[in-house]
């Protein structure tokens, strides 16, 4: 289904949830509608809104990528160790060869959880790119979004809104929380329309440390975000977060009864 055109992720989401954090691999085109294919060779980075099945482009928003010696848009790609990729309900890995960055993900319903453990002993940084949304063309890339607001909110917490159109007119609010303070945020240059921030979010951080992020979303306001993120994922801990993604699909696939053989029952699993 992540193959070719199946248009469809792996990444973490819970039932219903407004939240689908997954792995990134292109944008531009119709085979980018879900934004990953299982071929490609690089990631660009963790999407917090995918498409699933649907055949038509649009979300992918708040594109996030840990990075180390970044100083250009450029540089954000990374190979990865495809036999690294690990993926079940609520929960996705994967490790970037480039950046030597351990990726981890899952997710509440209206919040997405990132944790990064960098390997390496170089500068630690997350670029978080606001521009991003898979599209048809890449002069749609560059001209999609439509208005994009961020706020200082302390040395942890950035908050914003976008609003873009790819095939439907949407806004996003959100909102950036990190479990240590950041050392220095940069806007990286905006090329041709682009109105979508780039922000480079550098980190004091030994090697073998982690970055933790949730990133909070609402259609409505960014105190709508502010207190999905109250409601839902208040404190810090990623195992105890997967552990109730987990639960959460496990409570809706058991409403189901089903008999046949073991094969069968797997295959419908």
């Amino acid at each position: 289904g992540c193959a070719a055109t199946g248009h469809t992720f792996p990444g973490a989401t819970v039932p219903f949830g407004l939240v689908q954090t997954s792995p990134i691999t292109g944008a531009i085109g119709w085979k980018y509608c879900s934004g990953y294919v299982y071929g490609d060779e690089h990631i660009w980075g963790f999407a917090q809104t995918t498409l699933n099945g649907t055949g038509c482009a649009d979300l992918g928003n708040i594109l996030v990528t840990p990075v180390t010696t970044c100083h250009d848009r450029k540089f954000h790609l990374s190979t990865y160790d495809k036999k690294s990729e690990t993926a079940r309900p609520g929960y996705y890995s994967v490790y970037l060869d480039e950046t030597g960055v351990k990726a981890e993900l899952t997710a509440t319903p209206h919040v997405a959880y990132h944790r990064y453990t960098y390997q390496k002993s170089d500068s630690a940084a997350v670029l978080i790119n606001l521009q991003h949304s898979p599209t048809w063309t890449e002069e749609q890339y560059h001209s999609h979004i439509q208005n994009c607001e961020v706020n200082w909110e302390s040395d942890r917490i950035i908050s914003g809104h976008i609003r873009n159109a790819v095939w439907v007119d949407k806004d996003v609010y959100f909102v950036v929380e990190f479990n240590r303070p950041m050392k220095r945020v940069k806007n990286l240059p905006l090329k041709g329309k682009e109105k979508g921030n780039w922000l480079l979010v550098s980190f004091d951080l030994e090697k073998g440390e982690q970055i933790e992020m949730k990133i909070a979303i609402s259609s409505a306001t960014i105190e709508g975000a502010f207190k999905n993120m109250k409601a839902e994922l208040p404190e810090w801990g990623f195992e105890a977060t997967c552990k109730k993604a987990d639960e959460m699909w496990n409570d809706y696939l058991s409403r189901f009864n089903v008999e046949g053989t073991d094969e069968q029952k797997t295959n419908f699993y």
